[in-house]
């Protein structure tokens, strides 16, 4: 890591980011939105989804102004919760060589050294392609293409669960996240026009925890996500997720995700 360069940013969380990536990505898992159920978890509060922070890894972008960034693995440890009202320092640690790249990201309390979310990952660079302008007020898209419903399993309940729903990454959807949710967090809120759709895909991973793999009683604590292609704008995949592993002991499960359409873009 000792010839990399780094880069830094500082955001804050709210409410009303929690409210449009709940509309975006459909996770309107009950610690997140609902103040009565979350009081009585071990947090005693709403919880921020994790993937909220997590997206800041955009901003990365800004080291390569003149190229196309693409993340092509990802993943992430989920260290401690993240409350509306914080205030977040992301550190990216990054090189590339030849349009490939990896990086080393740490999310830390602002003003501290606790740390909320690690991860590593690998992207690459391609030619710079200009971006169509989008109205948000016109098409209230969202990356979720189906109704699902919060489950409510229990560890005793998940053994070989199955899950999916249909997302899709259109141009609107993109336009809405940056506007309401990266541009609004920067503390010095300048304008964030993009995100790269695979690492826009793998934010509904929230929602396959939150919402349906176990659901209500989720905690996410770590994923692993790798693209063998980009995902394509406004094409619509289905994630689907399966349960390989539970250990009641610790309450934990493991599942396997794939992102599919006419082939498997990403597993993890």
């Amino acid at each position: 890591m000792n010839d990399k360069a780094t880069f830094s940013a500082d955001f804050n969380v709210d409410e009303s980011m929690v409210s449009e990536f709940a509309r975006l990505s459909g996770d309107y898992n009950a610690m997140h939105v609902d103040p009565e159920i979350a009081r009585k978890s071990k947090f005693r509060r709403t919880v921020v989804h994790g993937m909220i922070p997590y997206s800041f890894l955009q901003l990365l972008k800004r080291e390569y102004p003149h190229q196309r960034l693409r993340f092509t693995d990802l993943s992430a440890r989920f260290v401690s919760p993240v409350f509306a009202g914080d205030a977040i320092h992301l550190k990216i640690k990054h090189q590339s060589i030849d349009a490939k790249g990896e990086f080393d990201a740490t999310w830390f309390e602002k003003g501290s050294d606790k740390v909320l979310i690690k991860s590593k990952g690998q992207f690459r660079l391609d030619e710079l392609v200009e971006l169509a302008e989008s109205d948000e007020d016109t098409n209230p898209a969202t990356f979720i293409q189906d109704d699902i419903e919060e489950n409510l399993y229990t560890i005793s309940e998940l053994a070989d669960k199955q899950a999916s729903f249909g997302i899709s990454i259109s141009p609107e959807s993109v336009t809405s996240y940056c506007r309401k949710i990266l541009t609004a967090g920067l503390q010095d809120k300048s304008p964030v026009d993009d995100i790269c759709n695979n690492l826009a895909s793998v934010l509904n991973l929230s929602t396959m925890v939150g919402m349906r793999l176990p659901g209500r009683y989720a905690i996410f604590t770590r994923f692993a996500f790798n693209f063998s292609e980009d995902v394509v704008p406004a094409k619509k995949y289905q994630l689907e997720g399966a349960v390989s592993k539970v250990t009641v002991a610790t309450e934990s499960i493991e599942a396997n995700v794939r992102l599919v359409s006419d082939n498997v873009a990403a597993e993890g």
